[in-house]
């Protein structure tokens, strides 16, 4: 069968038939009334189903380099046209979605049938095509999915049979196809066999497993990162459990990617302040010097299985090189940095995780080591993604390729599934089969390839919030119960804001816990809360259906008013409550930076400077903005009456920045400055830097981190507690 929506001139979607020759919508068979101009954008989002057609392309197609035209107001208008004939709707599209100050794309079912007088009808599945934003990929489901429609009829143009006369014939040819139809349709359609659990068991107990680095094995202990405060480890552990035991590492922080395939050397990466790539080395395990190898900067690296080949991504794309790290050379350049590789046992693909153009939203995708094939590897089955990390993710092959492993999440619940990669003949691929569900969030997956076990790393994270008291010189409870992420206190001091975890949902109450007030409610989800000057407004990062902007919500509740400000974040009130500074990311990155939206007039302005910054906050008194630059590695501060930005102070990792009330100091935390991840704080007249304080009180058995969230009215440094809860756990189970 051709593709859909380029071999015909009649293109079906709904209860709508375009025709490209006569240029024409109809709808139940009616003509439509449609302006020229929306009917060249219609046709042009038809074209390329799924996929961006941005405001740039539709204006050199409507109006030539001549012409004369308010083409914002023009676009805006023919797209407002053609919502009008199809009755879709901006807020809540069925065919034309809005990417913000990008463009449009055509989100229906798109199916086409060329006309023709003599035909056979067929019921068939609809022809489902799917894109990710960068990632111009088109997948097609052509067998029922879960969730899918009910079949629609699609007319092929057959010719018809000749007559016979013998009825003999005719009841025999009958009975044989409808003997042949019902075979193929058992073998076809009959259920899946399910997988089954055997058992579960921890293999770790200590609670300090960094759950987003790779697990690996020799086939008779687990190699794993584990955290404690600022400083991450090497450890291993029996494949049955037991205590970790920490490796011996030239690093002060470790990161782990994998193991080689005779399992004498892990391949670790030299982990400090944790930037985006880092150095790759081989760490013996039985002894002997580590090496670099090459001068291999990586996000995620593994050997092939045969050790003839190392696989590595970093933010310029995907590559292979030699095992020792020399020759290598780019295959592929994905729109975001692949993380999660494994390779296929023949070694001949790739596969790979990649976030969607949606922030929080995860896919599984599949390259050939020739940069060929480039494709979707895990259908997505399982509906629409509403959560952080929901999607698929992190995976392996199993029993010599037949079946594929993978992590899958939705609607924040975790579980384990295998997609049969090798089925029997004249059956078809078939969904994935579910392997394991629990009460944890799981993360990071190693299948081995026996296929009847899997270890993966599960959290169930619980933050405490507590206070400094600088009289007592200690930490003390505060907001008890609460586990939440970010926090906000009004300007009178009376009000706290905050989002909740794992719910990521708003909250608001006084700073006594009374009236407490849920604003926001699933699936959207809350981010860095900052309370408007007057005390009347909350504005917050909003994720909804994948989607990541600013939002505002009346401190008393209601709808979230979502600003169109872009895929944007990190709000922060002008100490008047006319603007917000926000951070805005581009689909190049070099082109993010931080803007100032007057909420008056609803129009933006970049701030000089600041490419590449991020997280800005506004001083007390409106005259200066402090950012984040160089992967939160420096501490920014913009001058508004000169315009000019200067440096502060420099870290490992900085987090959570907060000015005092007097506007003299900025509060910052050095996340990985330590194994005691301190608290400092700079003034920014004569830039003295003063330690606050230190986690060391809460280096126990019980807690893994902490971190900085906010400055409490009376300038008191208020932190979350990550209590320890992160372990390897192992699932045996049984593949039909």
């Amino acid at each position: 069968m051709k593709e859909a929506g380029r071999s015909s001139h009649i293109l079906r979607f709904g209860s709508f038939a375009v025709d490209l020759h006569t240029e024409e919508l109809r709808r139940h068979g009616r003509r439509v009334k449609l302006p020229q101009q929306s009917f060249q954008i219609m046709t042009m989002l038809l074209e390329r189903p799924g996929e961006l057609v941005t405001r740039e392309e539709i204006q050199e197609k409507l109006w030539p380099d001549d012409t004369v035209v308010a083409f914002e107001t023009s676009i805006n208008a023919a797209v407002r046209r053609l919502r009008q004939a199809l009755g879709d709707s901006a807020g809540a599209p069925r065919f034309v979605e809005t990417l913000a100050r990008r463009g449009y794309r055509f989100i229906g079912t798109l199916e086409s049938s060329p006309p023709g007088a003599d035909v056979v009808v067929f019921p068939t599945g609809p022809v489902r095509m799917q894109a990710a934003g960068g990632l111009a990929n088109a997948a097609r489901a052509s067998e029922p999915q879960p969730g899918d429609p009910a079949p629609q009829i699609r007319r092929f143009p057959v010719p018809l049979p000749p007559r016979r006369t013998s009825r003999g014939l005719l009841a025999s040819g009958a009975l044989g196809l409808i003997g042949a139809g019902a075979l193929a349709f058992w073998l076809v359609f009959s259920p899946q066999p399910s997988a089954v659990v055997v058992r579960t068991f921890p293999v770790t107990r200590s609670g300090r497993v960094e759950v987003s680095m790779p697990i690996a094995t020799d086939g008779k202990r687990l190699y794993f990162v584990q955290r404690i405060g600022g400083h991450y480890e090497l450890a291993s552990v029996s494949t049955t459990g037991g205590t970790p035991e920490p490796l011996a590492t030239p690093f002060k922080d470790s990161s782990l990617f994998g193991i080689s395939p005779d399992g004498s050397a892990l391949l670790v990466g030299n982990f400090e302040g944790q930037p985006d790539d880092v150095p790759l080395w081989l760490l013996p395990l039985a002894g002997g010097s580590s090496r670099r190898l090459g001068d291999v900067t990586a996000h995620d690296a593994k050997f092939s299985g045969d050790g003839r080949w190392l696989a590595f991504a970093n933010a310029s794309g995907l590559y292979l090189a030699n095992p020792d790290g020399t020759g290598a050379r780019k295959i592929f350049t994905p729109a975001e940095t692949p993380k999660e590789i494994s390779w296929s046992p023949d070694g001949r693909w790739l596969r790979f995780t990649l976030p969607l153009p949606e922030p929080s939203s995860l896919s599984i995708w599949e390259v050939s080591t020739e940069g060929r094939g480039f494709r979707r590897a895990v259908p997505d089955w399982r509906g629409p993604r509403t959560r952080w990390a929901d999607g698929e993710s992190s995976g392996g092959w199993v029993r010599q390729g037949q079946y594929f492993v993978f992590r899958s999440a939705r609607d924040g619940v975790t579980g384990m599934w295998a997609v049969r990669e090798k089925p029997p003949l004249f059956h078809r691929r078939g969904n994935p089969l579910p392997l394991y569900q629990g009460p944890l969030n799981f993360y990071t997956v190693l299948a081995l390839d026996e296929g009847t076990r899997l270890y993966f790393t599960g959290d169930q994270e619980r933050r405490e919030l507590m206070r400094y008291d600088s009289g007592l010189g200690k930490f003390v409870p505060d907001m008890a119960g609460v586990s939440a992420q970010w926090v906000s206190y009004s300007r009178d001091g009376e009000w706290v804001a905050y989002v909740t975890l794992p719910e990521r949902e708003l909250w608001r109450s006084r700073i006594d816990g009374s009236q407490r007030q849920q604003l926001t409610f699933v699936p959207t989800q809350a981010a860095e809360p900052q309370w408007s000057p007057d005390g009347k407004q909350i504005a917050f990062t909003i994720a909804k259906a994948g989607w990541q902007t600013v939002a505002i919500i009346r401190m008393d509740g209601g709808t979230p008013k979502s600003l169109d400000l872009g895929q944007a974040g990190f709000p922060s009130w002008a100490p008047d409550g006319k603007s917000l500074l926000f951070h805005r990311a581009h689909t190049s990155p070099e082109r993010d930076a931080i803007y100032s939206l007057d909420l008056a007039s609803g129009r933006d302005t970049e701030i000089p400077g600041s490419r590449g910054l991020t997280d800005p906050v506004y001083s007390q008194d409106g005259r200066y903005v402090a950012a984040q630059a160089d992967q939160d590695r420096k501490l920014m501060l913009f001058d508004l009456r000169t315009r000019q930005w200067i440096e502060l102070v420099t870290a490992h990792t900085l987090y959570g920045v907060y000015w005092s009330r007097d506007g003299r100091w900025l509060y910052y935390q050095d996340l990985f400055g330590g194994v005691e991840q301190p608290i400092y704080r700079i003034n920014i007249l004569d830039r003295r830097v003063e330690h606050v304080t230190t986690n060391g009180p809460f280096l126990r058995g019980d807690v893994r981190s902490y971190s900085f969230k906010a400055l409490a009215p009376d300038d008191s440094p208020i932190i979350g507690l990550a209590r320890a809860t992160s372990d390897i756990y192992a699932v045996d189970f049984k593949l039909p």
